[in-house]
């Protein structure tokens, strides 16, 4: 038995955080390039930053809201694992959109370092990201982002546009969750060290352009053929979970 109706509102409101990056960096796409600002992007958005901000945003943006969707859970009840389906079935779909929109934003903060760092102090800056301490604070946001602010947004406007008041609560709360995380006086000496960092200021600075480029990519749309990409694989999805579902309950198969 299909049911009438899905949870395609919450599907699509899912599908559109699960695109959003949040406050992440870029992904990886230069190792080869060894100009500084290059480099320091290439350092902020290594493979394994790229990867945890996927699988952090495929958790909190789409799984998460699929799994409390009342409507869902009534399906879930009858026919088990949709969700479940639905995830496994649309992540590549979810991967490319993300790669692409990370495409995106590595032009961006290339042009933005460029523009409001030298290239000594974006030198420097790449040294400390990929050192121990740097990669640290990276992989701790990438594993502590938070989205319900975004999210709160989204199931409540039509446009599922997010907000930059709902972006600045959500930045607040990771950076809660990556000092609970790494720890009162481990966090305590990160900070004395970039107070002292000659570069800082620079980066920090650039804190407010770095902040509108996120929320830019957060709102930004899938494309016509990612939606009709979308649609065919969530009928496809379903159709098959609930035909194993009728097959395994031929009672409720003739309701």
């Amino acid at each position: 038995m299909i049911p009438a109706r899905t949870p395609l509102a919450l599907l699509a409101a899912a599908l559109r955080l699960a695109g959003s990056a949040f406050v992440g960096p870029a992904a990886l796409h230069a190792a080869q390039e060894t100009g500084a600002h290059s480099r320091l992007v290439a350092t902020i958005a290594s493979d394994t930053m790229r990867d945890r901000l996927f699988e952090r945003q495929l958790e909190i943006g789409f799984r998460g809201p699929l799994e409390q969707d009342p409507e869902l859970a009534e399906i879930e009840m009858e026919c088990p694992g949709f969700a479940d389906a639905l995830v496994a079935g649309l992540t590549p779909t979810l991967r490319r959109s993300h790669d692409v929109d990370y495409d995106w934003i590595r032009d961006r903060l290339t042009a933005l370092f460029e523009s409001g760092m030298s290239e000594d102090e974006a030198a420097d800056a790449a040294d400390f990201f990929s050192g121990e301490t740097g990669q640290r604070l990276l992989l701790t946001i990438a594993t502590q982002q938070s989205g319900t602010n975004a999210l709160r947004d989204i199931m409540a406007d039509d446009d599922m546009t997010i907000s930059p008041q709902s972006m600045d609560k959500d930045r607040a709360d990771t950076v809660q969750r990556v000092q609970e995380a790494i720890g009162k006086e481990e966090m305590d000496a990160i900070i004395s060290e970039l107070a002292l960092a000659g570069w800082f200021p620079a980066f920090e600075a650039l804190q407010p352009r770095m902040s509108a480029l996120n929320l830019e990519l957060a709102n930004l749309d899938y494309t016509p053929e990612e939606y009709a990409e979308i649609d065919r694989l969530t009928a496809e999805i379903a159709e098959a979970h609930f035909t194993r579902c009728d097959a395994a309950d031929p009672v409720s198969g003739q309701e």
